[in-house]
């Protein structure tokens, strides 16, 4: 596991790092590689993205600023690495799914704002 993954997991609650640590070993037991590129974030860092897409360059990443569960450590943001962009839909939802089944809420079925590389707990 990558010293990136291991600081995001850290920064996380313990309930929510556990989930994820669990998942990122899941995924590579399943020939997955899935590192974590967001945990807890300052107000600052939210407020960054918020701004992109809207007074920035680039496209719309988040909906809120003080309501992100990334504030509280609650939350955390994935890639995987490796594999061609044609797989990487039916990745994603697989590592959604598995997630789900930790008992983590998939951004990937949020009705608005899809989020599929998001997980809180």
């Amino acid at each position: 596991m990558s010293d990136d993954t291991l600081k995001h997991i850290n920064s996380l609650v313990p309930s929510v790092a556990q989930k994820a640590y669990r998942l990122v070993l899941a995924a590579r037991q399943a020939g997955i590689p899935m590192v974590l590129t967001s945990g807890r974030r300052s107000t600052l860092q939210q407020f960054g993205l918020w701004a992109r897409g809207r007074f920035t360059s680039g496209r719309v990443v988040t909906n809120t600023i003080t309501r992100s569960r990334h504030l509280s450590g609650r939350a955390f943001d994935f890639l995987v690495v490796g594999f061609h962009p044609d797989r990487y839909s039916g990745l994603y939802t697989a590592i959604g799914r598995a997630g789900e089944r930790l008992g983590l809420q998939w951004g990937g079925r949020w009705r608005t704002l899809k989020d599929k590389v998001h997980f809180q707990g």
